[in-house]
């Protein structure tokens, strides 16, 4: 990208904004109405985005705002704009100008102009990224949310979809067409996956296969533990009980199960496990029961005090909106990674129980701990893809980390992410969920893609040899970095992007 002096003249942009039909935008960063010293301070605004800054949805409707602050830079915190009159609203890694895009002509009009400018170019869809895909310093933005359409071909039995169309859409759409959609847990994640974090190109439609409609069941739950007089299960018999769990993970994934669960400190010398949910779709009620009974008992033979909701519902849809948590995102300090455990690691119970130790250490060293128990395996007929070698395999995903400060101490936890429990946890799984994973992660392209990652390399060389499309720890991305950036620790976006 060139530096700031070289940028394009005013009126490259003004020309690009006529061709474009006016979609050109000049983006004020969300968070500016808190701050006092900024032109665009509004108390009565800064009001509603504080009381809503951690909901995905505030984000998304606003065309550079970050779900991750820290990657952004962390440069425009309403928070700190309401805490100190003094303090500077920045754009940071933000990009300063933005084509909404809403048809394919304008989607090419803004690469185009990125190509012939040498401006660095982010796309951006709904802005769930979380490790600043969707950011980039002195950047032109392309936004590709308006970008609409859903269409059901009953006969096919197929969805079409626009790249803005969100999660929640189709999820409504299927209900009221009796179909099942498999996509994301957040409603405004956008369905098509159009946008941030590609590296060959911009997606602006895709076709997918939908499922008849089913029913599920499924239960939720909350065990708590602590050394308080207030604790409902010492933490002995809780992790007893987590170890119950984890050792039937092969047995609940062969059933079809999904198990969504969160384990983070409670304050009171332990931790509080939440069920988020765990269900199957395609499973009667009873069925479900019986297929976690024995876990129960063997709960109930520890003395662990747990007390299950179950459900049971006609379709994903109705368990979605009823069982499922909102997301919180926006924390600015967070720091994250993941790995993927495969079926090998539970056909020998004692690497399998030297996990479940090495997972439980990690925690006690102040990881928190996002898990997932499922069954990834490629249905028969599956066609290769760029997806994840590491993930057909999987029984456990596992989200770790926990929260920076600013710097000796933010590196520090930083590379103890990275470094201590990550590399901890390597030995039993290299792979990653590239979207929830470390930025920093060493071998990201094995991690994220496996086997694939060498082919797709090829294919980014062949297809984008000016390395137009670029994001960070992304496919080709080895030949740049972002430097001059606010953390040196830390691969933020609120710098020049440079070649290597």
């Amino acid at each position: 990208m060139p530096h700031p002096r070289l940028h394009p003249p005013p009126s490259a942009y003004t020309t690009l904004n006529l061709t474009t039909s006016g979609a050109l935008l000049r983006p004020v960063p969300l968070g500016a109405p808190c701050f006092a010293t900024h032109p665009a301070h509004n108390t009565t605004l800064c009001a509603a985005l504080l009381a809503n800054w951690t909901k995905s949805d505030t984000h998304a409707r606003h065309p550079t705002s970050a779900m991750s602050p820290l990657y952004q830079g962390d440069t425009c915190n309403p928070a700190v704009g309401a805490a100190s009159p003094s303090a500077v609203c920045a754009v940071g890694g933000s990009p300063m100008y933005v084509v909404r895009a809403d048809n394919v002509a304008q989607v090419q009009l803004a690469v185009n102009f990125a190509r012939n400018t040498g401006v660095r170019l982010v796309v951006r869809n709904t802005g769930h990224d979380f490790l600043g895909r969707s950011a980039g310093a002195e950047s032109l933005g392309l936004w590709v949310g308006g970008i609409k359409g859903l269409e059901y071909d009953r006969v096919r039995g197929t969805v079409r979809m626009g790249a803005g169309t969100t999660v929640r859409e189709v999820y409504e759409l299927a209900e009221r067409e009796g179909f099942t959609a498999v996509g994301g847990e957040c409603g405004s994640v956008g369905a098509a996956g159009g946008g941030g974090g590609g590296t060959f190109g911009v997606v602006t439609a895709v076709t997918v296969r939908v499922w008849p409609k089913m029913g599920v069941a499924g239960v939720k739950f909350v065990v708590s533990s602590g050394t308080g007089a207030r604790a409902e299960n010492g933490n002995g018999v809780f992790w007893e009980g987590m170890y119950a769990y984890w050792r039937r993970f092969e047995g609940f994934a062969d059933k079809g199960s999904y198990g969504y669960s969160q384990v983070f400190p409670n304050g009171e010398g332990g931790y509080t496990w939440s069920m988020l949910p765990w269900l199957v779709p395609g499973m009667g009620r009873v069925e479900f029961e019986d297929m976690v009974k024995p876990l129960l008992e063997e709960w109930k033979g520890l003395g662990l005090k747990v007390k299950p909701e179950f459900f049971e519902h006609d379709s994903l849809y109705q368990a979605w909106t009823r069982h499922f948590p909102s997301d919180g995102v926006a924390n600015s300090n967070l720091r994250v990674g993941s790995r993927l455990f495969p079926r090998s690691v539970w056909q020998n119970s004692t690497r399998r129980d030297e996990l479940f130790d090495t997972i439980r250490a990690v925690i006690e060293d102040g990881s928190a701990l996002i898990q997932y128990n499922i069954k990834a395996v490629a249905p028969p007929g599956t066609p290769e893809s760029a997806a994840n070698s590491h993930w057909r395999d999987t029984l456990f995903f596992g989200i770790f980390g926990g929260f920076t400060a600013e710097g000796e101490e933010g590196e520090k936890m930083s590379r103890k992410v990275t470094d201590d429990w990550l590399g901890r946890l390597k030995k039993f799984g290299t792979g990653a969920y590239g979207n929830e994973a470390d930025v920093m992660e060493p071998d990201f392209g094995e991690a994220f893609w496996g086997k694939n990652y060498p082919r797709l390399l090829r294919i980014k060389k062949e297809v984008d040899p000016d390395d137009l499309f670029w994001v960070q720890a992304g496919v080709g991305s080895e030949g740049w970095k972002v430097a001059s950036n606010s953390r040196k620790w830390l691969s933020t976006q609120d710098g020049l992007l440079c070649r290597v």
